[in-house]
């Protein structure tokens, strides 16, 4: 039987008033010099009853990467993976669409996956790990494409999402970096620049990744 861990019993209501606080909290001030102190007072809840779910920072914060993954997930569960060779990089710029579609709706969420990439890139990394599923999916997207001959096979599904993630990190500070940093920009600006990664980011990929 599977274990129930303790951050399983907090309530819906109060572990997302804890979640939207600590998200604030990590926006505002990096990992580092967040104080979960303020979080807790944020977020309304007993420092007690904090303390009895999340022991400290990191393991609060590891749930807040879980929470966005799952969020993410919902709002690409609708893609399917393409069944042929010729569909496959229409199938990667969909997704794309979509994960830029995510993160400019919710700026704070990319500004934590930011905070993420600044450490090693290690998915054994408890803090890798929490994001686990939605680092699966992409794995199951590659490997897809390396069935149908559209991907490169002589590097594993691992790898080429490590040449993905530093690719995109470099981009999102290139063409993101204001919002990255907590600013913001015009409506008709941030559809220019979401357009512009998307460019990039599908050509470079193709160029990397096309056998």
């Amino acid at each position: 039987m599977r274990k129930i861990v303790r951050q399983e019993r907090l309530k819906d209501n109060k572990k997302a008033r804890l979640i939207e606080a600590a998200i604030e909290e990590f926006n505002e001030h990096g990992l580092q010099n967040a104080s979960y102190n303020r979080i807790i007072e944020r977020s309304g809840l007993s420092k007690g009853a904090v303390y009895y779910y999340f022991e400290n920072k990191d393991a609060l914060f590891c749930t807040v990467i879980e929470d966005i993954g799952e969020r993410f997930l919902d709002a690409i569960k609708d893609l399917e993976f393409p069944e042929t060779k010729e569909g496959y990089w229409d199938a990667v710029l969909a997704y794309r669409r979509r994960e830029v579609a995510f993160f400019m709706a919710n700026p704070s969420f990319g500004r934590i996956l930011m905070i993420l990439s600044e450490r090693d890139l290690s998915f054994d990394d408890p803090f890798w790990k929490a994001f686990e599923r939605p680092i699966r999916f992409l794995s199951r997207f590659i490997e897809n494409g390396q069935r149908l001959g559209a991907v490169r096979d002589d590097l594993g599904a691992v790898t080429i999402q490590r040449l993905i993630w530093a690719v995109g990190k470099v981009m999102n500070l290139e063409l993101f970096g204001v919002m990255c940093r907590g600013g913001t920009c015009a409506d008709d600006e941030a559809e220019r620049i979401s357009r512009r990664y998307l460019e990039v980011m599908n050509d470079l990929s193709r160029r990397m990744l096309a056998p």
